[in-house]
């Protein structure tokens, strides 16, 4: 496998799939029905995940 083997395969789509249910959800208008910022939620999503790879990482805002 290139690029990094298994793990790296299982994690990239772990990551994928995390995030594109965050967009998927945006699209449909979920988060705007339930009164909830989006932009936050992303960025609480993606710190989540960087900090799962061990990165240091805090939201944008």
């Amino acid at each position: 496998m290139v690029g990094g083997g298994p793990a790296v395969a299982l994690r990239a789509v772990g990551v994928w799939t995390r995030l594109h249910g965050f967009v998927s959800l945006e699209i449909e208008g979920n988060f705007a029905s339930m009164g909830l910022d989006p932009e936050l939620l992303y960025d609480i999503e993606v710190t989540a995940l960087l900090r799962a790879d061990g990165a240091e990482a805090g939201p944008s805002r």
